[in-house]
């Protein structure tokens, strides 16, 4: 007794027992989604043990939470009058009772350092010690203004140089356990956001800052999905009630789905994985992987289905159970190449998606026999396996088949050149639309104020020698003279200002420099120590120990080329000086994965193509024929590639997926053909009369399957995240391609390059 026949009868004899089991294994795993979390956080996209992440952990530890979350405050007319400057003290008061947050800068808090009689006077630019409001004489506010303006650190990074717009900075409770959660502190910053705007319909207010982002991220994720996901299922519904005309083939495709995706989701609870902008697309790749095995099972039920369910189950698992047991294999090979990547939500989604297509894959063995002898009878054929006659679309391709393969050539030959000029930006903000109020937020920073983005720099006592010295901050003081006169840098940051500041507040104007003194330096930090709020101390800049020293610098550097071009001149700027020190910060920790995105692409799709060529060859018992099965893998890649670079789509996190992914998926009905192909090729000997042959049994069935798939892929489109439509447009297209290539490239090669035992047969036989 054959393999097959062998599961076949244990399929049928057990399936009580089996559905049992898988619906044990079901329950057991829904108890695991209490342990499901989710994160959007910067911190999602590495590994805890990156090297990268693990000194950012150690400097936030030391300088304190990056994590803002800032609104930017906006009049046409200026800011400097009493009524908008008490706004900004409100909004200050606001802040401060913000959950989460623990400190805020603003025009109304930031501190300048003033002298009286030899003494360092360090308060806010506003006096509001005592009081809600103020009431300054137009004197009095053009004085304040002018100082405001003239201020080196405030002027271009809190307040704007035209006096029209100003930031509220609120620094967020650093979280170094777990993933950071910011939702309440957002909410509750939009809704006021929102009474601000109905009170002052003249102004703006925009949202941004890293915790801004966060929870842009979230809300929008799980928007999309709570669209993407129904658009799916009702699509679903209506192909399989077009296919098949049964509520009861309905309710078993979805009993497949729904088990499939909620014990994956357990399993990855189980694993520690959380929901992220990438993992969150795993239901909806999992409904198409489950629909597709659960088509042709059920197709082939209703074909066979001749009132005896025992023997149309036995005939139908004898038909798919190999076939779709390849195809899982093959599916699983395409998810599992991005297991092995540093980008950890790549890494996640390829660990689950592979765990997830071997389950559903289980699920389909353990519900379908049982549930097909419950309600089989209602499971009839409605021409899903009807033969079609396509005798003149061989002769067609037998004609122009030398006019097909130098047209595969040829596309083939530009996608390649194409494949060094697909923009390269792992930037964030592209995953948004350039109309979400989180781009727009960004683009209205940059506009008005210069402020973007920002790094740090910092410096060890090791490189420089004492800290507090001033050998080592007349080097600093040097290097962020040359930072500030590049371009795309508005400001920096560093404990030089205050002992510059508190200088020219003693000696008077024109003082603005580091005391050649040591003496003379530990006098100025002293000063301003005693004065200085809990806030702005200089902790913010050194560690405690003396040890460690950063330098923020706030620069206008949009897009991940730039940026890396930019970190290259900042470093260079060092070198000139000898001064050593760390670049870090979340823009350059997440630009430095352009280069892990590129590996990604390039190793998963090598692992992929050629895991998936030798299996072919060792399923197919043929060289050849694995080397052909090649190219419906390979072409809808190229046409990717030039698709890519004619839309200007960036290979990022999300649209690195897309190639792996489809090729996973898309071999399965390259597996279905190639088998039936073989198989005819062995009876016939002819190599028109074996595509032939293929085209009538089972090219409708892959031409369905590739419909059904496309449908759920399209439905990507529905989202509002630009990098979800991306990949269902990607997507999408690879899958269409791919089966152009099995219904037309391919079958023009087999004409071109013949079997040796192929018998000459009339066109005309193939032809009737």
């Amino acid at each position: 007794m054959k393999k097959v026949d062998v599961a076949a009868k244990f399929l049928s004899e057990n399936k009580g027992k089996i559905f049992l089991t898988g619906l044990v294994f079901f329950i057991l795993s829904t108890f695991a989604l209490i342990k499901l979390e989710s994160d959007f956080s910067f911190r999602v996209w590495f590994k805890q043990d990156d090297p990268g992440i693990v000194y950012y952990n150690h400097f936030e530890k030391t300088f304190g939470n990056e994590d803002k979350i800032i609104l930017l405050v906006h009049h046409p007319e200026g800011l400097f009058t009493n009524e908008r400057i008490n706004l900004v003290n409100e909004i200050t008061r606001k802040f401060e009772i913000l959950p989460k947050v623990i400190a805020v800068d603003s025009l109304t808090t930031f501190d300048v350092i003033d002298s009286h009689e030899d003494e360092i006077l360090v308060g806010p630019l506003f006096d509001y010690e005592s009081k809600d409001q103020i009431s300054l004489s137009d004197e009095e506010m053009t004085k304040k203004k002018e100082e405001a303006l003239n201020h080196r650190v405030l002027k271009g990074f809190i307040v704007s140089e035209d006096g029209k717009t100003t930031s509220v900075f609120g620094t967020l409770k650093p979280v170094f356990e777990g993933n950071p959660n910011y939702k309440d502190t957002f909410d509750e910053l939009e809704l006021y956001q929102a009474d601000l705007q109905k009170r002052f319909p003249n102004m703006q207010f925009h949202i941004t800052g890293t915790a801004g982002t966060i929870e842009y991220y979230r809300q929008e994720v799980t928007l999309d999905m709570s669209i993407i996901f129904p658009l799916i299922l009702v699509s679903v519904i209506l192909i399989m009630y077009l296919l098949f005309r049964s509520f009861s083939v309905i309710k078993m495709s979805f009993s497949i789905i729904t088990a499939t995706i909620i014990s994956t989701l357990g399993i990855g609870a189980l694993m520690g994985i959380k929901v992220n902008p990438l993992t969150s697309m795993i239901p909806c790749i999992l409904i198409a992987i489950s629909l597709a095995d659960t088509i042709h099972i059920l197709a082939t039920y209703a074909n066979f289905n001749n009132g005896d369910h025992e023997d149309t189950m036995r005939r139908t698992i004898i038909k798919n159970f190999f076939p779709t047991l390849m195809t899982t294999i093959t599916t699983i090979i395409g998810f599992s190449s991005f297991a092995f990547t540093k980008i950890a939500p790549i890494s996640e989604l390829g660990i689950l998606t592979s765990v997830g297509t071997a389950i559903s894959w289980l699920y389909t063995y353990s519900i379908l026999p049982w549930s097909l002898s419950k309600l089989g009878h209602n499971v009839e054929s409605r021409g899903t396996e009807k033969r079609l006659n396509l005798g003149g679309y061989i002769v067609f391709l037998d004609r122009f088949k030398v006019a097909i393969f130098a047209l595969f050539a040829i596309v083939f030959a530009y996608g390649l050149t194409t494949l060094d000029k697909v923009d390269i930006d792992n930037n964030s903000t592209k995953m948004f639309k350039k109309s979400h109020p989180m781009v727009q937020a960004l683009d209205f920073a940059e506009e008005n104020l210069g402020v973007a983005k920002e790094i740090n720099i910092v410096f060890y006592k090791n490189d420089l020698g004492d800290l507090y010295g001033p050998k080592a901050l007349l080097k600093l003081e040097t290097l962020q003279h040359s930072l500030e006169k590049l371009p795309f840098i508005t400001k920096t940051q560093s404990m030089v200002n205050i002992i510059q500041e508190t200088n020219e507040s003693l000696l008077g104007k024109g003082n603005f420099v580091i005391p050649q003194d040591k003496k003379r330096i530990a006098e100025n930090i002293f000063l301003y120590e005693l004065s200085s709020s809990a806030q702005n101390n200089l902790y913010k800049f050194i560690s405690r120990d003396g040890e460690m020293m950063r330098m923020n610098v706030v620069w206008m550097t949009n897009g991940s080329k730039q940026v890396t071009k930019n970190l290259e001149i900042i470093r260079h700027e060092m070198n000139k000086l000898g001064i050593k020190g760390h670049i870090t910060g979340k823009v350059p920790l997440l630009t430095n994965q352009n280069v892990e995105v590129v590996n990604t692409f390039v190793e998963s799709l090598l692992m992929s193509l050629l895991l998936i060529t030798l299996f072919m060859m060792w399923h197919l018992k043929s060289i050849k024929l694995g080397l052909i099965a090649l190219i419906p893998n390979v072409l809808p890649l190229i046409i990717i590639s030039i698709l890519m670079y004619w839309m200007k789509i960036s290979l990022n996190a999300g649209t690195v997926l897309v190639a792996s992914i489809s090729l996973g998926i898309a071999v399965d009905d390259t597996i279905h053909f190639f088998d039936s192909f073989k198989n005819n090729l062995e009876k016939t000997g002819d190599i028109r009369l074996s595509i032939k042959e293929v085209f009538e049994t089972t090219g409708k069935a892959i031409v369905t399957t590739t419909t059904v798939l496309v449908v759920c892929f399209c439905a990507f489109f529905a989202g509002k995240l630009q990098l979800n439509q991306d990949f269902g447009m990607l997507t999408s297209a690879c899958l269409i391609f791919a089966l152009v290539a099995d219904l037309i490239v391919v079958p023009a090669l087999f004409l071109i390059i013949p079997e040796k035992k192929e018998a000459q047969i009339p066109n005309a036989e193939v032809a009737s």
